[in-house]
């Protein structure tokens, strides 16, 4: 397994958050069998007044070459590389010329240049925004890096061009483009792993030894961990999996997680041990005591992150499966483990036992029992106020989701993505397909059979119907003028949406043409109808057509067979509310342009995939939480056997997930994969302080003759103090996860470890109140099951 770890690689693709089956999917999976991947393209941009003057553009240019000089760049397109369109009568084509090619000289010819780019309105919007002087630098990449780690080293050789750009101007360039925002993923989630990973060390070391006072309990415990993480890498690599943004979070998860199995352990193994002397026997009752509750609250955990295994959603399967194999494992390594290394030590010595008597956790015990004891009242006014306070929260809860939704607004991919939103109205891909359909047509010809001659001057002719059943595409092209026309109808609808940027079509390459005709003319730039088209339109189209520029035409806006089409198009970062409600506005738009009969249009692209894969993800998780609800309920049924213990064993652990979803109401955090992560992996957590106090409870009912109130002293006085251990290490190792620059991760640290601090309250505190609330029934009920069985 260590050697396997060693071969974990990076996941470079976006995550797959949608199921294959779905529509969306297959949409978006055809698009790119036609036209392939839309997302290969990196925005810079600068906001500059001083773009014309001379030694700025020459410095801009010099950036241009840099950049297009990088291995694996395709090509960068910006205003100093933009070309135009000139007629050439003589071959009758196009030919096309860089307008800043030589570089200007001086200040006089970069003008002169420049009102010759200001002439042509197919760059504006796209290259620039005339109401805000700035300016764009398109930066191609090979697609063939952007599923390795190649990726990154091209992103990063363009960034150290660009930077040198800035600190020579002093100004901010600001990008954007998916391979941007996936680098800025990347790398972060890169530098995250390392950094919870030495976090959780660290915090554990600290804690462990604080508690336990003896680096014994500190070495050990980790090096069992450890053994536990090793093996969740190693899985990882042995079923193919690679490390995303969720299963990056494993190894320090795991070191969180499983600490608290030793802790118990370890609490139990000095109590017997300080009780008796006898080392032997008291690691015996390791096994015997603590390993039956520690079964079932490694199993209700393991179970909080398994039934994510059983989602639609490729990324969550492959969390699940890896969490609930390794948290098994772990377990079963600290089972077997720690009682075999601890029984070659020597005996514990008093000091490493003191720490069972340390007066700060007695004190919190004591005030814990005095409360239980004598404010019941108070405590259920308490509980009943948060829960209804709860209640209310919760309906205040949203649930939209965000193509950057895990991404810090105080991020710089954040705040320039909305810089883009607000000069270019967005950058995320939004592709429209056209298609002409096939239709099958039934064609009677009539055929001469034969000749049958009655004399030398007549003859019979007899006529026999074949039926041809003929495969008739509706109409002519996907090229010819009425179609044009309907895709320039399309855009011209998506241009009076402030959502969208200028889109780009074949259309677009027509009218640049047309203006090339007219030798430049920025009046021309407009597409013919049937009733104005001349003589000078066709042969426009034949000089296009001619000029086989693949770049404006071919290729990239028309399939090999000529019968499919596509718009491109930008729009902002919506939401997924909203993303329905202008698709459904839109549609009707587009089935009045393009009759359904006769064509076949798809909406697709990055953000329409990402905005359905997260309402995708959502069923999932609630659908997910709700089982682990499910199942953890049987199996603490199942370890109880008692409906009404079940009912009181619950409700302390659903409390804390009802203050956590209120939390989230009154404090507008939206309900996000991430954060309804927290609620089955919380629960599942939540539920081992019930398991442990009413385990221990169980086991003492009996020997203090079904004295309720003094069996849940001993309960909480033996296992309270593991409790606030396990408590401590859970939560500073959950917290380290608020350091998180993404906003999901972020919100899984801080939410679950508020959750942990109303779980334990409520089992500390409510638990045991309700149970001696019910003393007589229980007691009445344990003693008759009691003294059935003698």
């Amino acid at each position: 397994m260590t050697y396997q770890t060693t071969r974990v690689k990076l996941s470079y693709d976006l995550q797959k958050s949608v199921p294959t089956s779905a529509e969306e999917y297959i949409d978006y999976e055809k698009f790119k069998s036609v036209f392939g991947d839309e997302g290969n393209m990196m925005l810079v941009a600068v906001k500059s007044d001083q773009f014309w003057d001379f030694n700025f553009f020459s410095d801009w240019v010099k950036l241009n070459n840099d950049v297009r000089n990088i291995k694996n760049v395709t090509n960068v397109l910006s205003p100093s590389s933009s070309v135009n369109l000139v007629k050439n009568s003589g071959l009758e084509r196009f030919d096309m010329v860089n307008i800043f090619d030589p570089p200007p000289k001086n200040q006089q010819e970069l003008d002169s240049l420049k009102q010759v780019f200001m002439r042509l309105p197919f760059y504006e919007y796209r290259l620039y925004q005339p109401d805000s002087s700035v300016y764009l630098m398109l930066i191609s990449l090979d697609r063939d890096v952007l599923s390795s780690i190649r990726r990154i080293t091209v992103v990063d050789e363009i960034l150290q061009q660009t930077t040198q750009f800035e600190k020579k101007y002093n100004l901010e360039l600001h990008y954007s483009g998916l391979p941007y925002i996936r680098y800025f993923q990347l790398t972060t989630i890169s530098a995250e792993i390392k950094m919870f990973l030495i976090l959780a060390v660290i915090v554990t070391i600290l804690v462990l030894f604080i508690l336990f006072r003896s680096w014994i309990a500190v070495v050990f415990p980790l090096l069992i961990i450890g053994s536990g993480v090793v093996i969740s890498m190693g899985l990882m690599s042995l079923m193919g999996y690679k490390v995303s943004l969720l299963t990056g979070l494993i190894p320090s998860l795991l070191i969180v997680i499983g600490i608290p199995n030793s802790v118990y352990m370890l609490n139990k193994y000095h109590v017997d041990f300080k009780r008796h002397g006898n080392k032997i026997k008291a690691l015996t009752s390791i096994i015997e005591r603590i390993g039956y509750a520690t079964f079932f609250t490694n199993l209700t955990t393991a179970i909080g992150f398994g039934v994510f295994t059983f989602t639609g959603v490729e990324m969550l399967k492959e969390f699940g499966i890896i969490t609930f194999i390794s948290i098994s494992a772990t377990y079963l390594i600290s089972l077997i483990g720690l009682p075999v290394i601890f029984s070659y030590l020597p005996k514990p010595k008093e000091r490493d036992t003191n720490h069972l008597d340390d007066k700060i956790f007695r004190y919190i015990i004591d005030k814990l029992i005095t409360w239980t004891m004598h404010n019941r009242r108070a405590i259920f006014i308490s509980a009943t106020v948060i829960v209804i306070a709860s209640i209310i929260g919760l309906f205040k809860i949203k649930a939209e989701g965000f193509f950057l939704q895990d991404v810090s607004e105080k991020s710089k991919v954040y705040k320039d993505l909305v810089f883009y939103e607000n000069n270019f109205n967005g950058i995320i891909p939004l592709e429209i397909m056209v298609a002409k359909k096939q239709i099958h047509e039934t064609i009677y010809d009539t055929i001469i059979s034969e000749k049958i001659p009655l004399s030398e001057e007549d003859s019979i002719i007899t006529y026999d119907t074949l039926i041809v059943n003929r495969r008739e595409s509706s109409g002519i092209s996907i090229t010819s003028i009425s179609t044009l026309e309907k895709l320039n109808a399309l855009q011209d609808t998506l241009a009076s949406y402030p959502q969208f940027s200028h889109s780009l079509s074949i259309i677009d390459a027509m009218k640049f043409a047309r203006q090339a005709y007219y030798n430049g003319s920025p009046r021309f730039y407009e597409l013919p109808t049937q009733s104005n088209l001349t003589s000078n339109d066709s042969r426009a189209a034949a000089f296009l057509k001619n000029s086989q520029q693949k770049s404006l035409s071919e290729n990239r806006f028309i399939d090999p067979t000529g019968s499919i089409t596509r718009i491109t198009v930008q729009m902002e970062d919506i939401g997924s509310d909203s993303m329905p409600e202008l698709i459904a506005e839109l549609q009707p738009k587009i089935d009045s342009i393009f009759n359904p009969e006769a064509y076949d249009v798809s909406l697709t692209g990055t953000g329409i995939v990402s905005l359905a894969g997260y309402n995708y993800l959502i069923k999932s998780l609630i659908g997910s939480v709700v089982l682990a609800l499910i199942l953890i309920a049987i199996i603490m049924g199942l370890q109880f056997r008692s409906g009404k213990v079940l009912v009181l064993t619950l409700l302390p652990n659903l409390i804390p997930l009802m203050f956590t979803a209120a939390i989230m109401g009154y404090f507008n955090i939206e309900l996000k994969p991430s954060t309804v992560l927290i609620f089955s992996v919380a629960f599942g957590i939540a539920v081992d302080f019930s398991i442990h106090f009413m385990a221990k409870y169980r086991i003492e009912l009996v020997r203090h003759s079904f004295n309720v109130k003094e069996t849940v002293l001993v309960a909480l006085r033996e296992t309270g103090v593991s409790m606030l251990y396990t408590y401590i290490i859970l939560f500073f190792g959950f917290i380290i996860f608020a350091f998180s620059e993404f906003e999901g991760t972020k919100n899984l640290g801080i939410l679950t470890s508020i959750t942990l601090t109303i779980a334990l309250l409520t089992n500390l505190l409510l638990l045991p109140s309700i149970i001696m609330y019910f003393d007589k029934n229980l007691e009445a009920t344990h003693r008759k099951k009691y003294q059935k069985g003698k």
